[in-house]
């Protein structure tokens, strides 16, 4: 990150506010207006920058999806917006106006048919969504996810999913505009033929499935009739994206050859390298879950993706030792990385943070075979490697034991077997020296 990068930025009364301009195609969306301004929160110039990519990327996702919209889709909104308003008026000139409306959507309909060549169907469509008393896909979506009990990352996806349909679709439409032919043609057109994994456009169709089924339970569709069901989905041809693995030595050596700039990144770069606990479970640390014990730390993974992975690790190599040691020091209380924010559907601490790993991977040359979790992979690889019991490497890095005495019996591994563990985790000496330089200048910096 440049040391004064102002770029999106705006200050105002010393304070930091995200500047955006709004594409010409569609100010109207916005009320006409050329940028829009959102405060940040901060003086500070350097938190400001860290903020505001987030809001850049969803705005400019919202920017993209609204170019694809049809304009008389959203000229459609604007008029049932504008009917609803009036309906729950009692006055003459209320009346007037609702008829002055309904009857000009009429015209511009059979205008669309005789001068446009329209298809006939297509504009009786329009009509009925510039007009209608019914919800639209959007409108029954948020009725759908405020009724149900979703996390906040599957409610995005699922919000997600719908929005890439609306696209699809020109804008917003009545659910009775979605037929099985036109969900064939979707997923023919653009989840089958999308760049994106086999699991990711099953998960898009399942939400679709999901929806349609919550509208049918509720009589807004036929009960029963749903156009997303019994499609087949090719899979992605074998070696068409990386398989993800370990790191090298010689990987390793290039990784921790210079500090990454983005907040934090270092330390937890140095504690992923010698416990493989995933990336959301070291942002999410907090000073109370790190203690000391002897020359070790007893770190306690209270947020986890699994219920495995809720569980107490021990870090005893010289190197992460004093990396914990002095964030301790620097946030007695607290999280230990206060410098992070969320984002993505669920704002993890970690959704950031990652983007910035992987740039910062980019930059040092490295294969994208490797991720922040190949830190782990390196981990469970070296243990296995070095005989370790294949339950207690299973309670280190929080995985299912598989074994019945293992995951419902067991109370757990003791601070010994933890320790011995984790002092299996050493590399060859050209790494190890690499990596010391590296937190060298970390306590230094």
């Amino acid at each position: 990150m440049a040391k004064h990068d102002t770029s999106y930025l705006k200050q105002r009364n010393r304070a930091w506010w995200l500047k955006l301009k709004i594409p010409a195609a569609i100010r109207d969306c916005y009320d006409g207006k050329e940028h829009f301004e959102i405060s940040l929160q901060t003086r500070d110039l350097d938190e400001a920058n860290l903020r505001k990519w987030a809001l850049v990327a969803k705005y400019k996702r919202e920017f993209d999806s609204l170019k694809q919209v049809d304009p008389a889709n959203r000229e459609a909104a604007k008029l049932r917006l504008r009917l609803r308003q009036l309906k729950g008026r009692d006055d003459d000139s209320a009346d007037a106006e609702r008829d002055f409306i309904v009857g000009m959507v009429n015209e511009r309909a059979q205008e669309m048919v005789d001068r446009h060549g329209v298809p006939e169907n297509h504009a009786k469509q329009w009509a009925n969504l510039a007009t209608t008393d019914k919800a639209t896909l959007s409108e029954v979506l948020n009725q759908w996810l405020d009724s149900a009990e979703y996390s906040k990352q599957t409610a995005q996806q699922h919000r997600h999913a719908v929005g890439e349909l609306k696209v699809f679709l020109g804008g917003d439409v009545l659910p009775s505009a979605v037929t099985d032919e036109v969900a064939s043609r979707y997923v023919r057109e653009e989840i089958q033929k999308a760049d994106a994994s086999y699991n990711t456009k099953r998960r898009k169709l399942n939400s679709l499935f999901a929806y349609w089924k919550w509208m049918g339970q509720h009589h807004i569709v036929p009960h029963g009739l749903n156009p997303w069901g019994g499609f087949t989905l090719q899979q992605r041809k074998q070696g068409s994206v990386p398989t993800k693995r370990g790191y090298t030595d010689a990987e390793l050596i290039a990784l921790f050859g210079e500090r990454p700039e983005y907040p934090c990144l270092a330390d937890i770069m140095v504690l992923g390298l010698f416990t493989g606990a995933r990336l959301d479970e070291l942002c999410n640390l907090r000073s109370e879950h790190v203690t000391k014990q002897g020359r070790a730390y007893l770190v306690r993974i209270t947020k986890s993706k699994t219920e495995a992975g809720i569980r107490s690790i021990v870090v005893c190599h010289p190197l992460a030792v004093s990396v914990l040691k002095e964030l301790q020091e620097k946030h007695a209380t607290g999280s230990l990385f206060p410098a992070l924010r969320g984002g993505g559907y669920d704002e993890r601490l970690s959704w950031a943070v990652s983007k910035a790993f992987g740039r910062f991977r980019d930059g040092r040359g490295l294969s994208r075979e490797t991720d922040f979790h190949s830190f782990r992979r390196t981990v469970i690889t070296i243990l296995e490697n070095k005989a370790v019991h294949a339950g207690h490497v299973a309670s280190f890095v929080g995985h299912e034991g598989g074994t019945l005495a293992r995951d419902v019996y067991s109370d757990g591994p003791t601070f010994k077997t933890l320790r011995d563990v984790a002092a299996k985790i050493v590399y060859r000496k050209p790494v190890e020296r690499v990596v010391a330089r590296f937190c060298e200048a970390l306590l230094h910096r």
